[in-house]
């Protein structure tokens, strides 16, 4: 394919990708998706206020609670027992 095209689709590609706008999943607001650094959020304020959520266990992955001993947490340490 000629150089030219390819520069073309580019261009169509870049485009296209201006036009789409996501919605914001913590205040609902629509933001463009290009050039947006804080992608799926619209601002850094938001993509924060998701962190914090999570560093606070508002948001959890459902599961089973499982107790970890100490010394079975996968640590640096466990090299040193093994041998």
């Amino acid at each position: 394919m000629p150089r030219s095209k390819n520069k073309a689709t580019g261009l169509l590609w870049s485009r296209m990708m201006k036009k789409i706008t996501i919605t914001c999943p913590t205040c609902k607001k629509e933001a463009k998706q290009d050039d947006n650094p804080f992608r799926p959020f619209c601002s850094e304020r938001c993509r924060l206020i998701d962190l914090g959520k999570w560093a606070s266990e508002e948001y959890r992955i459902a599961g089973e609670n499982k107790d970890i001993p100490d010394g079975e947490a996968g640590g640096e340490n466990n090299s040193e027992k093994a041998g």
